[in-house]
């Protein structure tokens, strides 16, 4: 079982998230019963590693980007290069520490090495970069994942103000990631000249949040105010509390 995919010309990733969904689908069935937060953690750190490829690959002279998916002795392998210029992997400080916590970026890399068994890295000698992730399943069919299209679910923020302009409750719908970036940041930039006292981000329907949502969550808390600000993320599920947490968040952000 082999899936290839040129990531060039793929700007948001949807090709590479219908193409991980149509990988994961059968592995979900008997016998091998695909753990959802196994399912959710390869979706999430292989999604880092394309952005990553395509950021260098697309965006400093690199002409090459793939992605290929693979079945291996228990394991998912997921096997992304590039030809862009190289970087040092081991100098990637840490995104948790007081100095960095509140930076928009910085997060891919400690996202992948979190959720995966294991992530190398090698830099053939006609330059590049290749990311190797690879993630064991959990034999367990009460974990039976959900077929669902998470690509496919209609993305949409939106945000009200309460009558006495005292609070802002903005609302995720879909996929929270880099395609939502202009949208999520007009959601509140549009309130330009009001002040509201507190912020609640909703993502009861959220599907998937990744570290550029991360990001633009930070950027929200220094548009409302940095450390003055007062910012809710409710009716998150599981396994965004769980990154959340991963990331610290919870001393920078109410968390429900």
């Amino acid at each position: 079982m082999k899936l290839v995919l040129s990531l060039l010309g793929d700007p948001t990733l949807a090709r590479v998230g219908r193409g991980l969904d149509d990988f994961l689908a059968p592995l979900s069935l008997a016998p091998l019963s695909l753990a959802p937060e196994v399912r959710s953690a390869v979706h999430l750190a292989v999604h880092e590693a394309a952005l990553n490829a395509l950021r260098h690959a697309g965006g400093e002279g690199g002409t090459t980007a793939t992605l290929e998916l693979a079945v291996d002795d228990g394991c998912i392998v997921a096997t992304v290069t590039d030809d862009g210029p190289g970087f040092d992997p081991v100098a990637v400080p840490d995104p948790r520490t007081t100095d960095r916590l509140r930076r928009p970026h910085g997060r891919g890399i400690f996202l992948m090495r979190h959720l995966m068994d294991r992530v190398d890295f090698d830099f053939p000698v006609g330059g590049g970069t290749r990311v190797t992730l690879r993630r064991s399943f959990t034999h367990a069919a009460r974990h039976r994942a959900r077929h669902s299209r998470e690509r496919e679910t209609t993305m949409s923020v939106t945000s009200t103000i309460t009558p006495d302009g005292s609070k802002l409750i903005i609302t995720v719908k879909g996929r929270f990631d880099f395609s939502t970036h202009q949208e999520f940041r007009e959601s509140y930039e549009k309130f330009h000249g009001q002040q509201p006292e507190t912020v609640v981000v909703d993502l009861a329907e959220s599907t998937y949040i990744d570290s550029a949502a991360l990001g633009m969550l930070l950027l929200l808390r220094d548009h409302m105010g940095g450390d003055a600000s007062r910012i809710s993320i409710v009716n998150s599920g599981p396994d965004t509390r769980k990154l959340l947490a991963i990331a610290n968040f919870d001393k920078l952000f109410d968390i429900s």
